[in-house]
């Protein structure tokens, strides 16, 4: 899929790096914010997107129609790049995700499964989890870039999110 690279380039176009005067203990502090919201969902989630997408594509280019399944309380930067690459993208959800979310995930070419059985633990995640290991058993054609243990999540951050010596 040659057009990967230039879409995860695109979504990670540089985000200015602003220095407001802060006032701080009588003195003054220039701190480096990041206004994220010049992405192309306008959230932090666009740089982790970015990491998972180019992390499949580097483990095995993903064909044009494979499925990715992650579980996720609304990635809707996830869902905006993967139907930018010709992927399909199975979000599984939990029963408390809003109907506004589950909407945009819809109209960013998301397919749901909503898990309605509760983790023990007072949330959904544990049972996401569990779901979105059963389509991707043992079928090619489905792909799961498994943000929370991923590795290239939390690194474009450390490269991209936390820099204030440079806009990135």
């Amino acid at each position: 899929m040659p057009r990967v690279q230039p879409v995860l380039a695109r979504a990670l176009r540089r985000t200015p790096l602003l220095h407001p005067d802060v006032a701080h203990r009588g003195g003054a502090r220039r701190p480096g914010l990041k206004p994220e919201q010049y992405g192309p969902t306008g959230s932090v989630k666009d740089r982790s997107a970015v990491a998972l997408v180019r992390a499949l594509h580097d483990e095995r280019p993903p064909a044009p129609g494979t499925a990715v399944v992650e579980s996720t309380a609304g990635n809707l930067a996830l869902a905006h790049l993967l139907s930018a690459v010709d992927c399909s993208f199975l979000a599984v959800i939990g029963l408390k995700t809003p109907p506004a979310t589950r909407r945009m995930l819809a109209e960013r070419g998301a397919r749901t499964v909503v898990v309605d059985e509760p983790d023990g633990r007072g949330g959904y995640l544990l049972s996401r989890l569990r779901t979105v290991r059963e389509p991707c058993e043992g079928n090619p054609a489905c792909r799961r870039p498994d943000q929370y243990e991923n590795p290239a999540s939390p690194d474009i951050h450390r490269r991209t999110t936390g820099r204030t010596d440079r806009a990135s």
